[in-house]
């Protein structure tokens, strides 16, 4: 059967506060509680969205195996990404986002293609009320920052 829902939410980007199937994290995830340690007394967005993509792209790679024997339909593997200090795009775009969310900056994971019609994911932060667009793939020279981005779906 389908149910149909009504609802109403005071602010739009709330939603992108917490955790979901796609962003799975708690307090004790251990990216979660490093976010609160390297964020420890910002209070501005700006500050806690250059902090933790400055980390992520200063402290991680780009899993190049994982990314063409990966099978169709596996979730972000958060903790495996932060353990390995390394992962494909959906799985640095989750992290970088439960990071980004449990400091209070909405952050929505972005699933797409990019290019000529290459499966990919990024992040869509809103930082003080202005969307900021952040790919740790790129970044991290796993794919082309050039290339067009296509949004399909988002978390």
């Amino acid at each position: 059967g389908t149910a149909k829902l009504s609802v109403k939410m005071n602010n739009e980007l709330d939603c992108f506060l917490y955790p979901n199937q796609y962003v799975d994290y708690d307090a004790d995830t251990p990216c979660v509680v490093y976010a609160a340690e390297l964020c420890k007394g910002m209070d501005n967005q700006a500050d806690i969205y250059k902090a933790v993509c400055n980390y992520v792209t200063g402290n991680f790679v780009y899993d190049f195996i994982k990314s063409v024997t990966v099978k169709p339909g596996l979730l972000p593997q958060i903790d495996e990404c932060w353990k390995n200090r390394m992962g494909i795009c959906q799985d640095l775009a989750a992290m970088t986002c439960a990071m980004l969310r449990s400091q209070g900056v909405p952050a929505r994971l972005m699933i797409g293609t990019v290019g000529s019609n290459t499966y990919h994911a990024w992040v869509l932060a809103s930082v003080n009320g202005e969307e900021k667009f952040f790919d740790p793939t790129a970044e991290l020279q796993g794919s082309s920052k050039t290339d067009t981005y296509t949004t399909e779906r988002y978390y």
